[in-house]
């Protein structure tokens, strides 16, 4: 039993081997419970000995891991492209560590032949050495002015603009949900509307999801609860490096497939995805101002013509918001 637990525990750390940090689970490294919005700016590095010179504060500690063999600069390289996607203007590395795993070369062939003769086979032991890079990121405090464009909730309308719910979203873009008490109404929000979002579907983290990588990019993800997996969902990338379409498999509690395109305009905002099951047809239109989201509608697409399900009004961070974020931080200079 020792052995075949050793033995998982190596296989998920070789599955984690040269893998972005943005999946692996630092939720519980987050260090301030500020938003942040992914941009393609260059992030600045920073040794833990170097002085930014603009006043700063510390997010969320990050960590980036691959055999020893791995040059730093990969690592380092790999933590900067995860920065951006988290939202940091930079990185301040904390140090860089080995960690060694000893691990036999027992088969399972090999253990079902011992169960059967009743006969210990001589193991052959190795030792594999992995490299962790660690760093903070960084907001810089003069950069804040981007939270008026942020989400802070929702709210869910039918189709005649009565409210139905209204839902509060946390740091990192998800649902502020007590489990044990979520409603019908924010259930139709949830299925309708975030769960078709990068957000549930790529980043969203929880011990739930389960994931593959082909270098940079998550290939797969797939949801498990109590050991029976929901669903599993296939990812596609444009040359922005942005998803595409987004293959989900529904396993739990109905059995059936949607492929979701999604379809961003010249400047790189989500304006339309398009749900196609085996069927029905659903579009979610996505509306702005200044680059500000306003709202979003859900339609049924039958005979070439489109059927509103439901809406939501977006709620941003105003100024008395962003300025009670500002005095809750102290700006750091070393």
């Amino acid at each position: 039993m020792m052995k075949k637990l050793a033995l998982t525990l190596y296989t998920l750390l070789l599955l984690l081997t040269g893998c972005m940090s943005s999946y692996v689970n630092t939720a519980n490294r987050r260090l301030i419970d500020i938003p942040t919005v992914a941009h393609d700016r260059t992030v600045d590095i920073y040794l833990q000995s170097e002085m930014p010179e603009k006043d700063y504060i510390k997010i969320e500690i990050l960590e980036n891991k691959a055999l020893e063999s791995e040059s730093t600069s990969e690592l380092i390289y790999g933590l900067g492209q995860e920065a951006s996607l988290r939202g940091y203007d930079g990185l301040i590395l904390l140090g860089e560590q080995l960690s060694t795993i000893v691990e036999d070369d027992e088969s399972f062939l090999e253990t079902v032949t011992e169960l059967v003769s009743g006969e210990e086979i001589p193991d052959n032991f190795y030792s594999t050495t992995f490299k962790h890079i660690t760093a903070v990121g960084i907001i810089y405090k003069d950069n804040l002015s981007y939270l008026d464009k942020v989400p802070k909730a929702e709210q869910l309308l039918d189709p005649y603009g009565n409210l139905l719910a209204t839902i509060d979203i946390d740091y990192r873009g998800q649902p502020q949900l007590a489990p044990a008490s979520v409603s019908r109404n924010t259930r139709l929000y949830l299925t309708n509307f975030y769960h078709y979002t990068t957000t549930h579907l790529l980043d969203e983290e929880s011990d739930h999801w389960k994931y593959q990588q082909e270098g940079q990019f998550v290939s797969k993800r797939s949801y498990v609860k109590e050991n029976t997996r929901n669903k599993v969902c296939a990812f596609r990338y444009d040359k922005e490096r942005r998803v595409s379409q987004v293959t989900i498999k529904n396993t739990y509690p109905q059995r059936f497939t949607e492929v979701v395109d999604f379809i961003y305009d010249g400047a790189g905002r989500l304006v339309e995805q398009r749900i196609v099951s085996n069927y029905r047809t659903r579009i979610i239109d996505y509306h702005y101002v200044n680059d500000r989201l306003l709202s979003k509608q859900i339609w049924e697409l039958k005979d070439n013509e489109k059927k509103l399900q439901y809406q939501t009004n977006v709620i941003h961070y105003d100024n008395k918001d962003i300025d009670s974020l500002m005095q809750m931080v102290s700006a750091t200079r070393h």
